[in-house]
């Protein structure tokens, strides 16, 4: 019997006998947790920092031929290949903790700060200094990761006039830099490495960040919400000018120089999805949050779905993003809507499901 049907089959029991049943204080649930923080970071977490690293070494591969002879072959297939690298990375953004934020690694900034500076980078393009993986390894966050990759592969449309140049070398150098941080990254969480994942699994056994796995699984659903809300709080409402008097700027998307702000967000999504039903693509034995909640007696995976899909219709909906912030488009204010409904169910009902409150969101604007 699956373990949703054991849960089903104990709410009955407790129905038709009319005894008390507390699933809060059943004695298999801590194991339950350190089942599913497992799964999560094995299943989820762990195979999408794999992508992504497997993405950039196709993508360095792509683009040292390209310096080497530019056609319009390869600059088309280096930017298939950043957006590539770029799907799992987002959809890992459900995870922005641990090695990701804290010092004395805090990861993330690192290799994904943005909006991108257009400025700053052009500034290093045409100072004397050689731009290496060393170099960007020293510099400030906004000279390195994902947003200057984009901008230099799709801010001028099919320039190819690359080989042998310093825009080049930033291009070779700063896709060595972001896989080095991924690897490191990855390196964070692994057993063999950091461990991170026996902080966040098993914190009881382990120590680290976590006094045990209720707060572990606490800084999970946190995440869920946070999400979200970043998705229409950071990265559409500041764009549309929703919080502005000075109206719409596309400045201020993510990913606008490759018109794939919308899919960030899209991929955001499908983050939350695995961790909320698990990615049985994985493993058929990957647990989502969904296996812990039938042991709390509570099914949410309708209206979670339902929530889900009405986002993601409401983004396909918006069509190119970068036209539709300058058109201040309903279609963007509709998407908006939804997310901040996905927002709050996660907050309100799943977070109450789970006799949890809701952490601050320590948005590092990245």
């Amino acid at each position: 019997m699956t373990s949703r049907a054991v849960v089903r089959s104990a709410l009955a029991v407790c129905l038709f006998a009319a005894v008390s049943c507390s699933f809060g204080q059943n004695p298999d649930l801590p194991k339950e947790r350190e089942l599913l923080l497992s799964s999560l970071a094995e299943h989820v977490l762990l195979p999408r920092y794999q992508a992504t690293i497997d993405g950039l070494d196709a993508l360095l591969a792509t683009s040292q031929q390209f310096c080497e002879a530019s056609s319009e072959v390869l600059l088309r297939t280096a930017r298939t290949e950043w957006l590539a690298a770029r799907k799992p990375w987002k959809e890992s953004e459900v995870f922005a903790f641990g090695p990701y934020k804290n010092e004395p690694l805090r990861l993330g900034p690192k290799i994904d700060s943005w909006p991108a500076r257009p400025d700053s980078i052009e500034a290093l393009i045409d100072s004397e200094v050689d731009i290496t993986p060393e170099l960007l390894a020293e510099s400030g966050v906004f000279l390195r990761g994902f947003p200057v990759i984009e901008y230099i592969l799709f801010a001028n449309d099919l320039n190819l006039e690359f080989a042998g140049t310093k825009r080049c070398d930033y291009l070779v150098a700063a896709t060595q830099d972001l896989k080095a941080s991924l690897t490191q990254l990855q390196d964070a969480w692994l057993a063999d490495g950091g461990n991170y994942i026996g902080q966040f699994a098993t914190p009881g056994e382990t120590g680290g960040e976590f006094d045990d796995s209720l707060k572990a699984l606490s800084e999970v659903v946190d995440r869920l919400g946070f999400t979200a809300e970043n998705a229409h709080a950071e990265k559409l409402t500041p764009a549309l000018g929703l919080d502005s008097v000075s109206g719409p700027d596309t400045t201020l998307l993510e990913s606008r120089f490759s018109f794939s702000a919308i899919a960030d967000i899209k991929s955001n999504l499908y983050g939350i999805e695995a961790v909320f039903y698990g990615d049985q693509s994985q493993s058929p034995d990957a647990l989502g949050l969904n296996h812990y909640l039938y042991f709390l007696g509570h099914e949410f995976d309708l209206q979670l779905r339902e929530l889900l899909d009405n986002a993601h219709a409401s983004l396909d909906a918006i069509g190119q993003p970068n036209a539709a912030i300058e058109a201040s488009s309903l279609r963007v204010s509709t998407a908006i809507e939804a997310l901040k409904e996905l927002q709050r169910f996660l907050q309100s009902e799943v977070t109450k499901g789970l006799n949890f409150s809701v952490g601050f969101n320590d948005t590092d604007g990245d």
